[in-house]
């Protein structure tokens, strides 16, 4: 045995990965009590786990939750801050009531009263509490739920006599709101003391809005927040992966009531099932980016750890099919991963045409990516444009005879947006497909997962994940404001690094997607004129999807569809500081906010979507 420790010890990747399962395993005997670690531990062996993958941090930090506590002690309300938002909540023009609904079964009193001092504690005034108790038959619990409705008005109580789930619990609970917002709270979670008078802030702001969500936190058994969730502003292709909205989340009482409230059938998945149906009502959706909301990592609940309840996860996979079918979409739906991430295959319409246009600098590399399209990919109604400065051999034309091919060459002292601006002139596909030479297939459905999106009528671009030959990622999608101009996500990150509720793994919206791999429909294109011809060839592709977006249509990047690419670097890093400045001002209603797809609170310094601390 000490010859194997030994020879563990030796060898440094194994002694780190030793270390951090060690590691974790203390935190999590300390945060999360005995019977959780061991649920853990269970289900590791049981599945051949038997490392605990590092969390990916490019700082000094070995846990992101280190660089969270920094934060939370930068951005606690201390009682001066308290007593000023209670003296301003007062002042609004727009004072709505908030119901909050909470249902509760066999609770830990300690912690239930947790909870209820949080919402008692609540700086914004005027709100009402409902409760109902799911058949708990627990004469101490009850008392607890009676002594607080007797001391406090706001407080409503309904009773089920027999336990019959948490969604019977819950649209009782809704039965007793007489707000005009509803939201809801955990029997063991915490609001912060800002939590209404944010909602109801935004609502001053934009008294339109019709759901409101926050970022939210999870808090160990003794009372230390960990594992933020920086959320973006409303992203309806994430919203498909996983439900990133959760807590916190305000929806007007009408829309809730309009869309039947907690349907039956979705135990564990009921607050996804309703925002799906919510999304489909209206699209009067805000986010705020404050942690509003803690979520308690108590035993058994899946805050501590995923596989606790399985079922939830299950019927999420039942909501997104159910809201699929309602609006009329044939999509498969994936058996979700551990962590609750889900996987949609949209049907292909009609196998419509795709060109893809290629800008020929290289006939080396052009013919490596072109060759290796031909060989991996199963989606086969592609068109193939060739475009060049300079005449192409015989040799690389005729290696392609077999094909449908089409040459563009002697496009003689232009800039690229314009050499590709012609050669889509050729183009007869429903769809463009702007490619680098650079890039090779790594798999045979990478076009068909970039078609899934773009045939929605409210997308304008897709792009897909770019690993460098070292397969950390290369292009992540653009984020606005990193490395003080724009810059590639993850950029750097291995691409199977563990990063806080995997944005790399799932499908995001984003403000902009690189030129090195752009879909998109070709009506769209030719209706924006195109690519600008007098922008730097480095952002003609930036320049582009940021008019998309001004048209009301998203971007989307997906991970499902991977490709590697022989370039070492973004072009984003060439882009010349004058070039920058005449971008800025150009875009400066894009360039001169926060990005809505990366939370404000995220480094704008590292790529690992780590809290920002600097």
């Amino acid at each position: 045995m000490p010859n194997l420790l030994q020879a563990i010890l030796k060898n440094k990747n194994v002694a780190r990965k030793l270390y951090y399962t060690i590691y974790r395993i203390i935190d999590s005997l300390r945060s999360d009590g005995l019977e959780t670690t061991f649920q853990k531990i269970l289900y590791r062996l049981k599945n051949k786990k038997i490392w605990v993958n590092e969390k990916y941090l490019e700082s000094n930090f070995l846990d992101p939750n280190e660089i969270y506590q920094i934060w939370v002690k930068k951005n606690g309300i201390n009682t001066e801050k308290f007593k000023e938002l209670n003296r301003l909540s007062y002042q609004f023009s727009y004072s709505p009531v908030i119901s909050i609904v909470m249902p509760t079964y066999k609770s830990d009193i300690y912690y239930l009263k947790k909870t209820l001092d949080s919402i008692l504690s609540q700086s914004y005034p005027f709100w009402e509490l409902c409760i109902c108790d799911d058949g708990s038959n627990q004469p101490e619990l009850i008392d607890t739920l009676k002594n607080a409705a007797e001391r406090e008005m706001r407080i409503r109580l309904a009773f089920n006599q027999a336990n019959l789930g948490i969604v019977a619990a819950s649209s009782k609970a809704s039965s007793l709101a007489s707000g005009e917002f509803i939201t809801f709270i955990d029997q063991d979670d915490l609001m912060t003391k800002d939590a209404l008078y944010r909602a109801v802030e935004k609502l001053n702001q934009s008294p339109q809005l019709d759901v409101i969500y926050s970022d939210n936190d999870k808090i160990d058994l003794k009372d230390v927040q960990k594992e933020v969730y920086f959320k973006p502003d409303y992203s309806p292709d994430e919203l498909l992966c996983h439900n990133y909205i959760g807590h916190l989340v305000f929806i007007r009482k009408r829309i809730f009531n309009e869309i039947g409230g907690f349907l039956p059938g979705f135990d564990g998945a009921q607050d996804y099932d309703l925002l799906l149906r919510a999304i489909h009502k209206t699209d009067r959706i805000a986010h705020i980016p404050y942690v509003l909301y803690s979520w308690r990592k108590s035993p058994g609940s899946t805050a501590s750890t995923p596989i606790a309840k399985n079922y939830a996860y299950h019927a999420g996979k039942k909501a997104l099919e159910s809201y699929y079918k309602s609006i009329g979409n044939e999509v498969k739906v994936d058996e979700p991963s551990e962590r609750g991430i889900y996987r949609s295959h949209f049907s292909i319409l009609g196998k419509p045409k795709i060109s893809l246009i290629i800008h020929v600098t290289s006939e080396f590399y052009s013919q490596r990516c072109l060759k290796s399209i031909l060989k991996k990919s199963s989606y086969k109604n592609v068109e193939f444009i060739c475009c060049s400065e300079n005449f192409l051999s015989p040799e690389f034309k005729n290696s392609f005879k077999k094909y449908s091919f089409i040459f563009a060459e002697h496009l003689q002292n232009l800039n690229k947006p314009k050499i590709l601006n012609i050669a889509r002139q050729h183009a007869t596909g429903k769809y463009l497909l702007f490619m680098d030479e650079k890039l090779e297939i790594m798999q045979e459905d990478w076009l068909e997962s970039l078609l899934e999106p773009i045939q929605r009528k409210d997308v304008g671009v897709v792009g897909p994940k770019i690993l460098a030959l070292n397969n950390k990622i290369l292009h992540g999608g653009i984020i606005l404001g990193l490395n003080q101009f724009m810059d590639e996500a993850f950029k750097g990150v291995p691409d199977k690094a563990l990063i806080y509720n995997q944005p790399h793994q799932i499908i995001r919206n984003c403000s902009a997607v690189t030129g090195a791999c752009l879909l998109t429909d070709a009506q769209i294109f030719n209706s924006l004129g195109g690519f600008n011809e007098n922008e730097h060839l480095e952002l003609h592709d930036i320049d582009y999807c940021f008019r998309v977006r001004k048209s009301s249509l998203w971007i989307v990047w997906t991970p499902f569809s991977t490709l590697r690419s022989h370039q070492a670097s973004s072009e984003l890093n060439h882009v010349p500081l004058e070039e920058k400045k005449s971008f800025q001002l150009k875009w400066d209603e894009f360039l001169s906010r926060p990005d809505p797809f990366y939370n404000i609170n995220l480094t704008l310094r590292y790529y690992d979507f780590s809290p920002r601390i600097d």
